[in-house]
C-alpha cells in the first residue's frame, strides 16, 4: 500500500452571518444587538386521529381517554391539538409525548434563559396537572430508570377556557429535579397533581425555547468510513441557522505556505433543519481537482468564522480512513 506524503491544509468557510429570528420586542430602531431564538420543537404538526409517538396509563379507579394506547387528536378553534381526557375520582394517571420517531434532544445549553413553552386550554378552566420533561437514562440499571422532572401548571398560569401561552423556565425544572440528564432528552410528560380527578385539557405548539448561544460544535463533517482514491469527495457543512446562511463560499489553503489549493461554493442541502435547527450545505467535489496531484497524507484542521476542529486521514490505494 502506497501512502501519500503529509502535508496541511486548512479549509475555511465564509460564513455570512445574519438575522434568521430575534425577539419580536427588539426594536428597529434599538442599538443593542438582536436577540436570536433557538428552538427545540417536540409537537408542531399535528395530523390523524391520535399521536403515535405518545402513550398513556393511569389506575386506582383513574382513567384516561386514549386510542390503542396513544393520545387523540381533536381540531379545536379550527387548530389540531392533543387532547388529554381523564376520568374517574382518585388513584394516578400519566402521559408520555415524544418527538415523531422518539428522536432525543439535548437541552444542556439552553441554560440560564431556556424555557418550556406550550399552548393549553382546559374543557372547564382551573385544571390542575403537572408538566415537565425526562431523559432517557441510557446509562440506567433497567427500562424504566429514567429521570422526570415534573413542574405543577398552577404555578405559572391558571387554564382556562381560551388559549394561552405557558413559559416554564428550564432552571425551575433543573431546581427541582437536579439529577435530570439534559444532554439526553426522550419526551415531554404530563401527571396529575395530588389526587386525580376527572378534567379535559388540550394542548399544542409544546416546544423548547433559547436565546443562549448554542454549543460550539465543528461544522465541517467528513465520511468516517472514508473516500477511495477516485471517488468524489464531499464535506458537509452544518451551522445554526442563525450563524450559517447559504450561498456560502469555500476554500482550502496549505497551512505551510498560505497558498489556495482549491476553492468552491456550497450548496444547499437543507434549511433550518426541523431537527436539528441547523442550515446544512455540502462542498462540491471538495478533493476530485486533486485527482492528478502527487498522492498525499494529510493531517486537516479545519477552521470556519466560528469554529475549529482538527483531524486526520489518510488517502491510501484501497480508501481514505479518518
Amino acid at each position: 500500500m502506497r501512502f501519500w506524503k503529509v502535508c496541511a491544509i486548512v479549509a475555511s468557510v465564509v460564513a455570512f452571518v445574519g438575522a434568521c429570528r430575534h425577539q419580536s420586542n427588539v426594536s428597529a430602531t434599538s442599538a443593542e444587538q438582536p436577540t436570536y431564538e433557538r428552538v427545540t420543537p417536540i409537537v408542531d404538526k399535528l395530523t390523524g386521529t391520535a399521536y403515535g409517538d405518545s402513550y398513556t396509563f393511569a389506575g386506582d379507579g383513574c382513567a384516561i381517554v386514549n386510542i390503542n394506547g396513544r393520545v387523540p387528536i381533536v381540531t379545536l378553534d379550527g387548530v389540531s391539538a392533543l387532547k388529554v381526557e381523564v376520568k374517574g375520582q382518585g388513584g394516578y394517571w400519566g402521559v408520555g409525548i415524544a418527538r415523531r420517531g422518539w428522536v432525543r434532544w439535548y437541552l444542556d445549553d439552553y441554560l440560564p434563559d431556556g424555557v418550556m413553552e406550550f399552548k393549553v386550554r382546559g374543557e372547564q378552566g382551573a385544571e390542575r396537572f403537572r408538566i415537565g420533561f425526562a431523559d432517557s437514562d441510557r446509562d440506567g440499571e433497567g427500562p424504566d430508570t429514567d429521570i422526570h422532572a415534573y413542574l405543577p401548571i398552577s404555578r405559572y398560569a391558571t387554564v382556562s377556557q381560551e388559549w394561552q401561552t405557558v413559559r416554564i423556565p428550564l432552571k425551575d425544572f433543573v431546581a427541582n429535579q437536579p439529577k435530570v440528564e439534559l444532554d439526553d432528552c426522550i419526551k415531554v410528560v404530563l401527571a396529575n397533581d395530588g389526587d386525580a380527578r376527572p378534567l379535559t385539557i388540550y394542548l399544542r405548539d409544546i416546544r423548547f425555547v433559547t436565546h443562549s448561544p448554542e454549543r460550539p460544535i465543528p461544522p465541517i463533517k467528513l465520511n468516517q468510513l472514508g473516500y477511495r482514491p477516485h471517488m468524489v469527495k464531499v464535506a458537509k457543512i452544518s451551522a445554526p441557522a442563525t450563524t450559517l446562511r447559504p450561498p456560502q463560499t469555500f476554500r482550502i489553503v496549505d497551512a505551510a505556505t498560505g497558498r489556495t489549493v482549491f476553492q468552491g461554493t456550497l450548496r444547499k442541502v437543507a434549511e433550518n433543519d426541523p431537527v436539528s435547527g441547523d442550515n446544512v450545505c455540502a462542498t462540491n467535489s471538495l478533493w476530485t481537482a486533486w485527482a492528478s496531484r502527487s498522492p498525499l497524507k494529510c493531517v486537516t484542521t479545519f477552521t470556519t468564522t466560528c469554529f475549529a476542529m482538527q483531524c486526520g486521514f489518510t488517502f491510501c490505494s484501497g480508501a481514505a480512513l479518518l
